[in-house]
C-alpha cells in the first residue's frame, strides 16, 4: 500500500497463467472440498508458484457457487498469485500451460501434517482418533457445508472425547442455519457454534489447539502451529468427513 499512498499508482507484473481443466463431475461419495484438496496438493508441488490459476471445464462448471468458492479458496495455498474459475462456455484462449484433473476419480481425502500437499485417502487413515473437529470459516463455512455436516452426523451426538466447533462464514449463513434448523441439530448433537468469522483457524481464539490435540478441520492451512500449539496435529478434510469423525471420535 505504500506506493499507492505515496504516488497513487501501483505497478504489477502480469503473471503467467496456469490452466486447470476439471474433467467430469464428482461422484456422490466425494465433495467439492475433496476436489479442492486434491487440486491444492497437485499445484502446491511448484506447478502454480508465481502464476495465475485459471480453472475451467465441465467438472468445475458442475459445482454450485459454494463449491466453486471452496475450490478457489485453496488456491492461496499453492504458491499462486491469484486464481479464478472461467465462466462456463468460455473455452477460447486456452493457456499454453495446463494440467487436468478427473473429478470422477476423486475420493474423500485428508491433507495430513505438515502441509496441504501430503494427501491421503480417508480410508487409509481409518481409526485415527481426534480430539477436536472444526468446520467453517472462509473455506467451508457456507450453508451447503453446514448441511453436509448435519447429514454426516445422522442425528448422533458428538463423541465424548471429541469437541465439535462450528463457525459460519458470515452473518447471512448464521441466519440461514437458524432458519433451516441446522443450528438446532448441531446444538443437540453437542457442537459449539461460534459467531461468524475465522474461528480458531488463525490460532488466536475460539477453540485453539493445545499440545496433544489432533484436529480434523475444514480450514485452508495445516502447517504446525497454525491453530495453536506447534505440537498439535492438523488434518484438513471436508465437512462430511469432519461430521463422521465428530460422531465417531476418530476417522
Amino acid at each position: 500500500m505504500i506506493p499507492v499512498l505515496a504516488t497513487g499508482f501501483l505497478e504489477m507484473e502480469i503473471p503467467p497463467v496456469l490452466g486447470v481443466r476439471i474433467e467430469n463431475a464428482l461422484p456422490a461419495t466425494a465433495t467439492p472440498r475433496d476436489l479442492a484438496l486434491v487440486m491444492a496438493a497437485l499445484l502446491g508441488q511448484g506447478l502454480a508458484r508465481g502464476k495465475a490459476v485459471e480453472i475451467w471445464g465441465p467438472g468445475a462448471w458442475a459445482l454450485t457457487p459454494a463449491g466453486r468458492m471452496t475450490l478457489c479458496n485453496m488456491i492461496g495455498e499453492t504458491g499462486a498469485v491469484t486464481g479464478l474459475i472461467k465462466p462456463e462456455g468460455v473455452e477460447d484462449d486456452v493457456p499454453p500451460e495446463q494440467v487436468s484433473i478427473d473429478a470422477a476419480r476423486v475420493e474423500p481425502v485428508l491433507a495430513c501434517p505438515p502441509s496441504v500437499t501430503n494427501i491421503r485417502a480417508v480410508r487409509e487413515c481409518a481409526g485415527l482418533a481426534v480430539t477436536q473437529v472444526v468446520v467453517g470459516g472462509c473455506s467451508s463455512g457456507r450453508l451447503e457445508d453446514m448441511q453436509e455436516l448435519c447429514t454426516a452426523l445422522k442425528g448422533r451426538p458428538v463423541h465424548p472425547d471429541t469437541q465439535l466447533i462450528v463457525t459460519p462464514a458470515s452473518r447471512a449463513v448464521t441466519e440461514a442455519m437458524e432458519a433451516g434448523g441446522f443450528s438446532q441439530v448441531l446444538r443437540r448433537a453437542g457442537a459449539v457454534i461460534n459467531p461468524p468469522g475465522c474461528g480458531p483457524c488463525p490460532g488466536l481464539h475460539q477453540g485453539i489447539l493445545g499440545p496433544g490435540d489432533r484436529v480434523i478441520a475444514t480450514i485452508v492451512r495445516n502447517v504446525p502451529g497454525r491453530m495453536g500449539a506447534p505440537e498439535a496435529e492438523i488434518y484438513l478434510g471436508s465437512p462430511r468427513t469432519a461430521g463422521l469423525a465428530a460422531a465417531a471420535g476418530a476417522v
